[in-house]
């Protein structure tokens, strides 16, 4: 199923999608609320059955969009989707996110009068406009190295699309669904390839996605294993001093202390995980299949 593309493309947003339908239901009508028109949206399917084919039939007629399958990983669906892309500015939200109705608009307009900036990450909201993940830049601020892993989340990043085909996409070693331990860091590893090949980047505090909380309470543990090898792979990759990597390993033992002092057995075990993935994560040699700068 393909939709027609609209000839005012500004931005393509490319969604991967798995598993869920209300809640990309949500995202689409978020998107068809946008008070700027001028973007394309590019699905991307990775279910093995047909479920979103009636909620795309519901939306038809409200949204330009593209449709494609993938096979499994969230990295290589966006590298799918950005092959067929238009779009000056390309985004990538998740399934579950969603879209304030003037989003769009104003990232556009955050990118006409910036042409020393290839890429824009934004900070991310519940429903009630809480920040998700107490972890971003208290200011706007230019992106750097030392800032990048506080400011930067795949569902609220924007890059300029000659920057992203010349870095080459995301590495799909790398991210949710990788046939490798590396469940996260995917779009960090971008945005530090990005710099490290002269494409400036900015965290602007006062635009946002809207997405839901992940609670460590409830999360597996599996997740905070997986997710922190992800991260202390993507330290060792990018060359990070071993302070950074020791401190990132101290942060997630002492979420499992807090828990644990809090009789939240769950939660510990989760940061603990997640302490035990940063570890062995940085001390794996990075992939031959992976992307380098």
């Amino acid at each position: 199923m393909t939709r027609l593309v609209n000839k005012n493309v500004v931005v393509s947003l490319v969604v991967p999608t798995v598993g869920r339908v209300s809640d990309l239901d949500r995202l689409l009508a978020s998107l068809a609320g946008q008070t700027c028109k001028h973007f394309e949206l590019i699905i991307v399917d990775q279910n093995r059955d047909d479920r979103i084919q009636a909620l795309l039939l519901k939306w038809r007629h409200s949204l330009h969009y593209v449709y494609v399958r993938s096979a499994l990983g969230a990295s290589k669906a966006r590298n799918v989707g950005l092959a067929l892309a238009h779009g000056e500015i390309i985004g990538f939200p998740d399934d579950d996110c969603w879209f304030p109705s003037d989003l769009i608009a104003q990232v556009t307009d955050w990118f006409d009068p910036c042409p020393d900036y290839d890429f824009l990450c934004c900070s991310a909201r519940d429903d009630m406009l809480k920040d998700v993940a107490l972890r971003w830049p208290r200011h706007s601020q230019p992106i750097h190295r030392r800032s990048v892993l506080s400011a930067c989340i795949c569902f609220a990043f924007f890059i300029r699309r000659t920057a992203l085909l010349e870095v080459g996409g995301f590495d799909e070693a790398m991210g949710p669904g990788a046939d490798t331990p590396f469940q996260c860091g995917e779009e960090t590893d971008l945005a530090l390839r990005l710099l490290n090949n002269s494409h400036p980047g900015w965290f602007e505090k006062r635009l946002y996605v809207h997405h839901p909380e992940k609670d460590a309470r409830t999360a597996s543990s599996s997740r905070g294993f997986y997710y922190g090898m992800g991260l202390g792979y993507l330290l060792r990759k990018h060359r990070f001093p071993v302070g950074t990597w020791v401190y990132q390993v101290i942060r997630a033992s002492g979420g499992a202390l807090r828990a644990f002092c809090l009789a939240r057995p769950r939660e510990a075990l989760f940061y603990l995980k997640s302490a035990a993935g940063r570890i062995l994560g940085f001390l794996q040699p990075p992939l031959k299949s992976s992307i380098q700068d």
